[in-house]
């Protein structure tokens, strides 16, 4: 696009003198105008474009350099105009612009789904949500069916926001002849003359029987055969507690624990069995490839998050992203998803599942896949381009995105509409965020601010150019860990500390020895970071140091630690276990205790080295230089 031919004066609505704090004042103010949120697809598009064309107007009248070169040009063009439209004849006149398309219902759920009822039975109140495509106002609102034969509406149809119409249903009542079976109702819905339609399906059966009772208990009996089995059950029972007493005062114990032998390290050979002896946490439960990885050279350390049954991973290329969907039970594959844009190249981001979906990332912008079968439920594309410098974060119901100058967009995370924005100072950009299960913390240069999930309002903000213990850092050092059990943990290169989540107070600071601290972690009992020990360069030596989440104690360090600086530390923590793989080619696992740093097991992944682990109650899942996930169990 030729910038000489657009008056980017007229874009932004500033004279042609202004100083660049006019322009950017105005390019701001602009910016929020044209947002897409809330318009109609039409809408979207041209707002799109428009800001496309704010970015060109800022980015060229910003610069001096640019600005000067651009009103050049810009009077050169205007000369030849003038010369051009006294020898050609004036344009056609600009046809009228099409007729709006009807405007169509959209309903959160088609069909609701009220489970068994019986007479006197009612069920759990569902809701239905119904709307305009296009987010235009209601006018009129009306429930053309308030009741049917097993279900009714359970109170008045609310308007929230004169942009939504909220319906409770509840089932029941039940008329004790009705028929039994499956049966399926309709409750129409009117928006503004708009009809839409609603399935209701219930399963009609008869009444549970009643539990049994104890209270006519006289009339149990037993026969003179059934105490006599009775009698012997209780014989052997006290037999076996005797004999499990006697085996477990034989076994030999150090009386000091902390004499105790360590566990120990076990090793399975390439070409051998596991013996019986050997740990449960040898025996390979399944083996999964990753998907989106071609087989090609070593495959990238994919992110990951593992639930209560399944390990959702994701991995991807220039061009697109893959997700998937792991159970943890049966090493079987729920579902794979791939995504038409590559991932992010400044940063990477695990799947992140909340509520009964799983939201996602990639160039193109943030999405949300149903967790049961993969299925994208929204998409929404990056507004003004990918140019936010952190990633994602979900907390409560929703997805935070932190955006150009500052701005939090907050959208739910079940339907992908914007619930809320909150300014965030007036700095070109967030260093980091951090979610909690009720707020969320963000960083900014020197100042740190937290944000009710609710709604979006501010409930603290701590200035650290006024705090003495912070000390000087540059503004794009100060980092957030986390926010673990009620706790914010903040830290830059030479300190970390821990802040109340509800006022942010202090709770206490820790100066770092050394210099360059990075890749802090944090559980809701340690806080792990690691320090580089004399002069950090590509390749240097570090010291792996833990504290005391509660109080920052210090708990141990282990020095002499060698990682290179442009990759993460090989490690995972959660909870008090601490997890440890070795460097590119090593297929040595280790998990302490993140308290003590003792030993709790080691041993070494059939199949090849680890490229990223992860660690709960029921085993250990890995990603191998083979470019498969292995289950251990």
């Amino acid at each position: 696009m030729k910038t000489s031919s657009i008056d980017l004066y007229a874009v932004l609505g500033v004279p042609k003198d202004a100083d660049r704090d006019a322009i950017r004042k105005a390019f701001r103010a602009r910016m929020r105008e044209t947002h897409p949120d809330g318009r109609s697809p039409e809408e979207a598009a041209a707002a799109h474009e428009e800001m496309v064309l704010l970015n060109l107007a800022y980015e060229t009248l910003s610069d001096p350099r640019k600005r000067a070169v651009y009103d050049l040009d810009r009077r050169t063009a205007d000369n030849v105009r003038r010369e051009q439209y006294r020898e050609s004849p004036p344009p056609p006149p600009t046809p009228p612009p099409p007729p709006p398309k009807p405007r169509a219902i959209v309903l959160n759920h088609q069909y609701i789904n009220l489970g068994s009822l019986w007479p006197g039975a009612e069920s759990p109140e569902q809701l239905v949500e119904a709307r305009f495509d296009d987010g235009s106002p209601i006018r009129i609102a009306r429930v053309l069916d308030m009741t049917g034969s097993f279900w009714h509406v359970a109170s008045e149809p609310i308007a929230c926001d004169t942009t939504r119409l909220i319906i409770r249903i509840q089932g029941g009542p039940v008329a004790p002849d009705h028929a039994l079976g499956r049966l399926t109702e309709r409750l129409n819905i009117s928006l503004d003359g708009v009809t839409a339609t609603v399935g209701v399906t219930a399963f009609i059966t008869t009444p549970p029987a009643p539990p049994p009772s104890l209270a006519n208990w006289r009339h149990i009996r037993l026969t003179a055969y059934g105490w006599k089995l009775l009698l012997g059950a209780l014989m052997l029972l006290a037999v076996l507690v005797l004999v499990a007493k006697s085996v477990l005062n034989a076994t030999v114990w150090a009386p000091d624990y902390d004499q105790r032998p360590s566990m120990p390290t076990v090793t399975v050979p390439q070409d051998q069995s596991a013996s019986a002896s050997q740990s449960a946490m040898d025996t390979t439960l399944w083996s999964v490839p990753q998907a989106g990885y071609s087989g090609d050279g070593v495959p990238p350390t994919a992110p990951a998050v593992l639930t209560r049954d399944t390990l959702y991973t994701t991995t991807g290329t220039s061009t697109r992203s893959t997700f998937q969907a792991i159970d943890i039970h049966t090493g079987t594959n729920r579902w794979i998803y791939t995504s038409h844009a590559g991932s992010p190249s400044s940063w990477s981001v695990a799947p992140m599942p909340t509520g009964s979906v799983i939201v996602a990332v990639d160039e193109g912008g943030i999405f949300a896949l149903d967790s049961q079968d993969g299925h994208e439920r929204w998409h929404r594309p990056w507004p003004g381009g990918l140019v936010s410098r952190v990633p994602p974060r979900v907390t409560g119901d929703v997805v935070v995105i932190a955006e150009p100058f500052g701005d939090l967009y907050a959208y739910s995370t079940e339907s992908g509409a914007l619930r809320w924005t909150a300014p965030f100072g007036a700095a070109p950009n967030v260093n980091a965020v951090a979610s909690g299960a009720n707020l969320l913390v963000a960083a900014q240069e020197q100042t740190v601010a937290a944000f009710g999930s609710a709604d979006g309002h501010r409930l603290w903000t701590i200035d650290y150019s006024q705090d003495p213990q912070a000390g000087n850092f540059a503004p794009g050092d100060l980092q957030l860990t986390g926010v673990v059990d009620g706790r914010v943990f903040v830290s830059t290169d030479d300190w970390i500390e821990a802040r109340s989540a509800a006022t942010g107070r202090k709770l206490w600071h820790v100066a770092l020895t050394g210099h360059f601290a990075q890749w802090p972690m944090a559980s809701d009992h340690v806080v792990l970071t690691h320090v580089c020990l004399g002069g950090c360069s590509d390749a240097t030596t570090q010291q792996e140091l833990a504290l005391d989440a509660r109080s920052g104690k210090h708990l141990w360090s282990r020095g002499n630690i060698e990682w290179a600086l442009d990759r993460p530390p090989t490690v995972s923590l959660s909870g008090t276990t601490l997890t440890r793989w070795g460097q590119p080619g090593d297929p040595e696992v280790t998990i302490v205790d993140a308290r003590t740093d003792r030993s709790r097991a080691a041993w070494s992944l059939p199949g090849g080295a680890p490229r990223f682990v992860m660690t709960d109650r029921s085993g250990i899942y890995a990603l191998i230089d083979d470019g498969d996930w292995i289950a251990l169990g």
